[in-house]
């Protein structure tokens, strides 16, 4: 069985730096929306825009369908991963049958 290069150390590294992006803009955006509420909250007669508020919101909005997207696409690598893993358990349980079998002296 071939190691397939999507679920090499390298390519789950990549994924985690993307997440870790996508994390960062989501926080960003979370800050920037705190700061227009902060603001608004401040001055009795200073709200924000309601344009500005729905672009904030989209963009909030396409951030996290983003990072769900992407969420999906990490647990399909997981699991992926896990079906690898259990296929090698299961080859290393079938070597292990076969050498119990082969008579001559036993290591232990």
């Amino acid at each position: 069985m071939l190691a397939d290069p999507l679920f090499s150390p390298a390519a789950k590294s990549e994924w985690a730096a993307l997440l870790d992006r996508v994390e960062g803009s989501i926080n960003r955006a979370l800050d920037e929306s705190a700061a227009q509420e902060e603001a608004a909250a401040e001055g009795p007669g200073s709200t924000a825009a309601p344009a500005l508020i729905d672009d904030g919101f989209r963009g909030l909005k396409s951030r996290l369908d983003a990072a769900g997207r992407l969420a999906e696409a990490v647990e399909a690598l997981l699991a992926a991963d896990e079906q690898e893993a259990l296929a090698w358990v299961g080859l290393a349980a079938r070597v292990n049958a076969r050498l119990a079998a082969v008579p001559g002296p036993r290591l232990s």
